[in-house]
């Protein structure tokens, strides 16, 4: 599908610096805010039944959309605007907003739906999951499946859509230069392309006509000369 050829150059934009993930429109965020400072996530509530003491912990967790204001509508503090914050600016903005309503509130976001998409050589393409913003090329690779038995570890294709510019680079896994350059960091929407090299399958389904044919030749050859 994005096969390159062998003049094609690529970018150089990877690297492992990352920085914590921005909210934007149409981002989902996962809040959970507690009293005492986060108090009942250290000391659990406790439960004792007729034979044992277990610690038991209930926590409600809600999604919420952030609409194309930049806004999130959350439970008692209303419509709020969250464009453009990193996930610890916003905990903080939250933890000010939340504050007539708890005593000294312990706010946690978490964005839950950035993601790369692997495309595995022929195989199913897949929808990575970050859920931190320090994934790695290789570790992202990992979590699709790996390199299928068809894939050119040699051509690992990174796309990133940036500021109206689409950058491409090119990483070789096939050697530890290639290994090291895979600890970059990769960012939400990326797209990740293994190429695809000659699948054995296709050699199996040919086989039987590479056969026919090659018989089809000596036979030929034999009579040819036999007539010479």
């Amino acid at each position: 599908m994005l096969a390159t050829d062998k003049s094609f150059e690529s970018g150089t934009f990877l690297d492992t610096v990352w920085n914590d993930f921005i909210i934007n429109q149409g981002d989902v965020i996962n809040v959970l805010v507690f009293p005492k400072k986060g108090y009942n996530l250290i000391e659990s509530q406790i439960a004792i039944d007729n034979i044992t003491m277990s610690a038991q912990t209930s926590i409600a967790s809600l999604d919420y959309a952030i609409d194309q204001k930049g806004e999130a509508n959350l439970p008692i503090v209303g419509t709020i605007s969250l464009l453009n914050l990193t996930v610890r600016e916003a905990e903080l903005k939250l933890t000010s907003a939340y504050s007539p309503y708890y005593n000294d509130p312990f706010v946690n976001v978490k964005i839950t739906n950035k993601y790369v998409t692997v495309y595995r050589g022929s195989a199913e393409a897949q929808s990575v999951l970050l859920d931190r913003p320090d994934i790695t090329l290789i570790e992202a690779i990992g979590m699709a499946g790996g390199i299928p038995d068809n894939g050119k570890s040699s051509n690992i294709l990174v796309i990133r859509f940036t500021n109206g510019i689409t950058l491409t680079e090119i990483v070789d896994l096939s050697n530890m230069d290639g290994i090291l350059k895979a600890q970059a960091t990769v960012k939400p929407n990326d797209i990740i392309y293994i190429e695809p090299g000659i699948s054995g399958s296709l050699f199996r389904e040919l086989s039987p006509i590479i056969t026919s044919v090659s018989s089809i030749v000596v036979i030929y050859a034999f009579f040819y000369n036999i007539n010479k």
